[in-house]
């Protein structure tokens, strides 16, 4: 069973600094050398719950969010109780957390609302070729 409150303690512990902290922005000087943020990360949130993960999309960071969405697209399943919270991000200008939220949100086609399909289905004109290639894989996926 899941621990749902950090034991930062046991976190520092284990990774010798703590990976949530890691993700904020202008942080990657924690990470120490030869440890991996995103691995670190997403054994915390294997362990302690992937609603962890809230606190960093709902950042008033946007680079800090963009790092949680990066986390957020290797989630896979698991991060389905994210879903409402990853949508929140469409606001971002930057590309990258468009591509991350479609990247991601490729696992949970079954789980979303029209609204949030159709929202996703508009970045198939986004300026970004980059996000218009993930637009047309999620359409893809929609078919299966």
């Amino acid at each position: 069973m899941k621990n749902s409150e950090l034991d930062r303690k046991n976190i520092l512990k284990t990774f010798g600094y703590n990976p949530l902290d890691a993700f904020k922005a202008g942080y990657s000087h924690l990470v120490p050398k030869g440890r991996s943020r995103l691995e670190d990360i997403l054994k915390i949130l294997s362990e302690y719950g992937v609603e962890n993960l809230r606190l960093l999309l709902n950042s008033s960071d946007e680079n800090t969010a963009i790092n949680a969405l990066y986390v957020f697209s290797e989630l896979g399943r698991n991060g389905c109780p994210l879903i409402d919270d990853v949508m929140a991000c469409f606001k971002y200008s930057d590309p990258s957390a468009r591509w991350y939220i479609l990247d991601g949100l490729i696992s949970h086609i079954s789980d979303l609302s029209l609204e949030y399909i159709a929202t996703c289905i508009e970045t198939a004109s986004d300026q970004s070729s980059r996000v218009r290639g993930k637009a047309i894989e999620f359409i893809g996926t929609t078919n299966s």
